[in-house]
């Protein structure tokens, strides 16, 4: 099983649901990918037709508990999993969602691809997690499955702001190099009415082996559904765009990074 830090593999995973489109184990693989780079509301929506399926529950729900831990929403990570799991399991596990939203992107991958924390991160939780509770173990009456909207909707909400930036924005697209990344940002603003593109700013992450990537998002947008409903009319107009929570990250606009390119 290939460990994903960066998204590189999500293209594959995808192209297997092509061929599989209720391949659970891929549909897996590609949220919690998709948890690691930050992209909750995609990862959620992949699990979602797994949530209360009697085979793949407490598989689907752990990996569920692990995009809100993700997330920083530590009390839904752990409501989720309470739901496939003992009061003396939850206790053992809850060090390890503890620690998910503080470690590196590719720390995440391994924590949440093997269940345990990596060896760089030593101390007495860094081993596998307790195999939950079997299905037919499981109430009847869990506390995450009320119904389709509120069992597994991300509380965004709760999440802190971001200042001048809103709180969440929409990812348009990602750069290796500068110079693509200027002129990306120009074709996007002439070929685009959806947007202004003075709210373009642009995140770099540094990618371990691969160097620095340059996330062009588009900011300003004051909660989720906000930002959801922007995305949703740039997908219907045929390009592609995914959520991104901007508290804590570190933004910059796009003028001011295009303009250190030589």
């Amino acid at each position: 099983r290939t460990i994903d830090a960066d998204g590189a593999t999500q293209v594959i995973y995808a192209r297997g649901l092509d061929q599989a489109p209720q391949d659970f184990g891929l549909s897996r693989s590609l949220a919690l990918s998709f948890g690691v780079t930050e992209d909750y509301a995609t990862a959620v929506e992949l699990l979602r037709p797994f949530s209360n399926d009697a085979e793949r529950l407490t598989s689907a729900r752990r990996a569920l508990s692990y995009i809100y831990a993700l997330s920083g929403q530590q009390d839904a990570a752990e409501t989720v999993l309470a739901s496939v799991s003992t009061e003396e399991e939850l206790a053992v596990s809850r060090p390890f969602l503890n620690r998910l939203a503080e470690l590196s992107n590719k720390d995440q991958a391994f924590a949440v691809f093997l269940d345990r924390l990596p060896p760089t991160q030593t101390n007495e939780f860094a081993k596998p997690l307790p195999e939950s509770v079997p299905v037919s173990n499981v109430p009847k009456t869990e506390p995450v499955a009320s119904s389709p909207e509120t069992r597994i909707k991300p509380d965004t909400a709760s999440l802190p702001q971001a200042d001048q930036w809103g709180s969440h924005g929409v990812q348009i697209a990602a750069y290796r190099q500068l110079d693509k990344l200027e002129i990306g940002a120009q074709r996007l603003a002439t070929q685009s009415s959806l947007f202004d593109p003075t709210d373009l700013a642009v995140e770099t992450v540094q990618t371990d082996e691969n160097g620095s990537l340059y996330r062009l998002i588009l900011h300003g947008f004051d909660g989720f559904d906000a930002a959801t409903a922007q995305c949703a009319r740039i997908k219907q107009s045929g390009a592609d765009c995914s959520i991104r929570a901007l508290a804590g990250r570190r933004l910059r606009r796009l003028d001011d990074v295009v303009g250190t390119a030589d």
